[in-house]
């Protein structure tokens, strides 16, 4: 969102761009001192940290002022139109219906970023969270999906056709323009995972993998970044196996500080919506090895961008040392990974599709 926001800043499309959150009240600091410093207007409500579906319940009874902060940034921007855009998928259907005030049009937009949820075994929680998606459909919100796996699902789980979603990608800038596609090290396949450090993201396949291909006597590296509960177990990682496994922890911008020491990026996970990773990682010319999941394969081109392979250790192995024996192999992946980037991912074509939304064109 913030990457969104800041090249939607600098288009010159809109009157202003601004930020409204709903956070925990330990929210962290270092979080809001980059929204002080991001030079955009933001609004910001707490909530107590509660389970998840009862903390969005409990925004329908006391609901931050959305309005309030609408009409109030309309009128410090000199602007008649309004889009709320919501990123919280169906959730924010809790916070429907926002009508149009006055002299002030609004127009809401919801994103599903990932469905990660499929409510087996619990038939309340899924009546609640089908009611909030429909709010949506009751009160006419432009529905976007980053992956073309989401609309699917959510015909399945929300009753929603899939028909009344647009797929606009994640997106990010291209910070590194110029590319090298020979390894950072001389005989050395370095890859990494960035992104949650949890069983279901994968890191700990990944690890496995790189182990086993390594049994073999080639060298091959991991760097593992990120946070999450796993994070101790991480550091077990690196503390046994220094030589070749580096767990940095949480970095603020791997797409600058994470993926130019890398040769590939692996993402082993269970479920996925369209990983910001991925996309990160092609804009540096790295290919993906990933699992099949989401909108993953959206992203990754089997045998162009990346490969799409099992959840398992022994077939990231494989994986690795087919592309550690075969340079040529990495090499066109790479190429393709930063050509495919540039032609749907660079965040300017974001931008514009988005801009295509607020504007009713898709309706």
């Amino acid at each position: 969102m913030r990457e969104l926001a800041k090249a939607q800043t600098s288009s010159g499309l809109y009157a202003g761009v601004g930020f409204a959150l709903i956070t925990f009240r330990d929210w962290p600091n270092e979080y809001q001192a980059e929204l002080a410093t991001s030079g955009l207007q933001s609004y910001r409500a707490l909530t107590p940290r509660v389970f998840g579906t009862a903390s969005s319940l409990l925004q329908r009874i006391v609901k931050p002022p959305l309005l309030e902060w609408g009409l109030d940034f309309c009128r410090k921007v000199n602007s008649e139109y309004l889009v709320l855009h919501f990123h919280n998928a169906w959730i924010s259907g809790i916070f429907q219906p926002i009508r149009s005030h006055k002299n002030i049009t609004i127009r809401s937009v919801a994103t599903y970023h990932g469905i990660n949820a499929d409510f087996k075994g619990q038939p309340i929680r899924h009546l609640i969270h089908r009611w909030m998606a429909r709010q949506h459909l009751r009160f006419g919100v432009q529905l976007t999906s980053v992956d073309s796996e989401n609309p699917k699902v959510a015909e399945c789980l929300f009753g929603i056709p899939s028909s009344n979603f647009i797929v606009i990608p994640n997106g990010a800038p291209e910070v590194n323009p110029i590319v090298t596609f020979q390894l950072k090290q001389a005989n050395c396949l370095t890859v990494g995972h960035v992104g949650g450090i949890n069983r279901a993201k994968g890191w700990v396949i990944a690890a496995e993998g790189v182990r086993t291909a390594r049994s073999t006597g080639r060298d091959i590296r991991l760097i593992v970044a990120g946070a999450g509960p796993d994070e101790k177990e991480a550091s077990q990682w690196h503390r046994k196996h220094p030589e070749w496994f580096d767990f940095i922890g949480f970095v603020h911008d791997p797409q600058k500080s994470v993926f130019p020491r890398l040769d590939g990026f692996v993402l082993m996970a269970e479920r996925e919506g369209l990983p910001m990773a991925i996309i990160e990682a092609m804009s540096v010319g790295l290919p993906v090895i990933a699992t099949s999941v989401g909108g993953i394969p959206d992203a990754v081109l089997p045998h162009q961008t990346g490969l799409l392979i099992p959840r398992t250790a022994l077939s990231l192995a494989e994986a690795l040392c087919d592309i550690y024996d075969h340079p040529e192999r990495r090499v066109f992946m790479s190429r393709q990974a930063l050509s495919v980037f540039r032609e749907r991912f660079e965040i300017k074509r974001i931008v514009s599709k988005y801009h295509s939304v607020y504007c009713g064109e898709h309706s």
